[in-house]
């Protein structure tokens, strides 16, 4: 047998048997190049290749949640909700200090009294307003000019056919209640006087809380003291001011048993109009200066709970947030480049995806295009997605709609076969 060494591979013989393959591999290596062509072909018809156009997407409700600001800086007087409270349009939420001695229980309780009367003569005259209740410097006047009007009114109505009281009478009386303001003003200068001594032990009080050599229920016992004193310097000035009320009124009935014979009754009812028209108004520009309402139906939920009461707050700063309880539509919006965006319609399929809550783990959410721009702004058009079904992703999770969720959207503006964006493709090569 010949050794290897001895086959020389650059002879002829050698070279034709290297160089020709065998017959039976050409044959079958055909074959399978074909049939994987035609299978690459059938797979190419039958997978779908979706054309897209891609964008970020900002999804929110109609109805948002509404931030609640404060309109003017000042201090937080009472919280009148907790934390994730369930409201009504137009409760009060919270009431800032107004410093003119208003009780927010007797404002509110005047203004529910106010809402049931409307603004016929009829109901006007028949509305007998509270003397007791504690509704600050600017509401207490308007009050008072009401009932003055109401009881002018009731005088010049009844055409009072007798004046036996006289002056005199009325001069004694008013000089009866001059001397209970007087006596008045002396205790209530007492009082204040407490009210100061009390005020430096409280303060004295607190250093020494700080330092831990006062108890927490002492220091409250003070505080209670204080506004102990504060509602009987509160009582006082409202007996006073009835007083003085009284004493105007007798003024005003000397003066008007002259005049009485030349007024008009026309003429009084217009002002007493005018003055409950005034009162309301300005008992409704007290609440909008001094409490906080909710805009709207639903749940309230505060921007920390460092908010609280006897906090001071700056102007426009914001106090809590109201989500809406009743139910809203959710849309999403995008910003789509011009070049590109002819492709868009109506009715388009959205694929979206929220970052908040990963593609992996939640799938994406399905919408559809509701709506799209035609003017362009900013070589951008406006495009609004709907959402049928809800957020309800493909993964069969809901998502909880937010305010402002951010995301990313995939517009199919047609389902290609892959087949066809090959061919596409190669007719961009041939026509550049």
């Amino acid at each position: 047998m010949p050794h290897i060494e001895d086959i020389d591979i650059k002879s002829e013989e050698v070279q034709e048997i290297l160089g020709t393959p065998p017959s039976w591999l050409v044959r079958w290596g055909s074959l399978a190049a074909f049939v994987g062509f035609v299978i690459l072909l059938w797979l190419a018809y039958w997978i779908r290749y979706p054309d897209v156009v891609s964008g970020d997407i900002r999804v929110s409700s109609t109805e948002p949640p509404r931030r609640i600001y404060s309109e003017n800086a000042g201090t937080i007087d009472r919280l009148l909700v907790r934390n994730e409270q369930l409201v009504d349009s137009g409760q009060a939420l919270l009431s800032f200090r107004s410093g003119n001695g208003a009780n927010l229980d007797d404002v509110l309780s005047f203004s529910t009294m106010l809402a049931h009367v409307s603004n016929t003569d009829s109901a006007i005259l028949a509305f007998e307003p509270p003397r007791n209740f504690l509704l600050g410097a600017d509401i207490q006047n308007d009050l008072l000019q009401f009932i003055e009007k109401k009881e002018r009114n009731s005088r010049m109505s009844a055409r009072r056919s007798s004046r036996s009281s006289g002056s005199r009478d009325l001069q004694t009386r008013i000089s009866d209640l001059e001397k209970v303001i007087e006596a008045n003003n002396r205790q209530k200068r007492r009082i204040e006087d407490q009210i100061e001594t009390l005020n430096n032990r409280f303060a004295q009080e607190q250093k020494l809380y700080k330092e831990g050599k006062v108890s927490l229920r002492k220091m409250r016992e003070t505080q209670d003291e204080l506004r102990n004193l504060e509602r009987d310097r509160q009582g006082i000035e409202s007996d006073s001011k009835s007083k003085r009320f009284e004493i105007q009124r007798l003024q005003n009935q000397i003066r008007d048993t002259r005049q009485e014979a030349r007024e008009d009754s026309s003429e009084s009812l217009e002002a007493l109009r005018s003055s409950f028209l005034q009162m309301k108004k300005g008992l409704e520009d007290w609440k909008k200066r001094y409490i906080i309402t909710a805009p709207a139906k639903g749940i309230v939920a505060f921007k920390s709970e460092e908010i609280g009461e006897q906090q001071f707050v700056l102007k426009e700063a914001l106090l809590m947030t109201l989500v809406p309880s009743e139910a809203a539509e959710t849309i999403g919006r995008m910003q789509l480049p011009i070049d590109g965006s002819g492709k868009v319609d109506t009715a388009q399929q959205v694929i979206v995806k929220f970052k908040s809550y990963p593609f992996y783990e939640y799938g994406a959410v399905i919408g559809r295009v509701r709506w799209k721009g035609k003017v362009p702004d900013n070589n951008t058009i406006s495009v609004e997605i709907e959402f049928p079904n809800g957020l309800i992703t493909t993964r069969g999770k809901k998502i909880e709609p937010a305010q402002e969720m951010n995301g990313t959207a995939e517009i199919i503006t047609s389902d290609k076969r892959l087949i066809e964006k090959f061919f596409e493709h190669f007719r961009r090569i041939g026509s550049s």
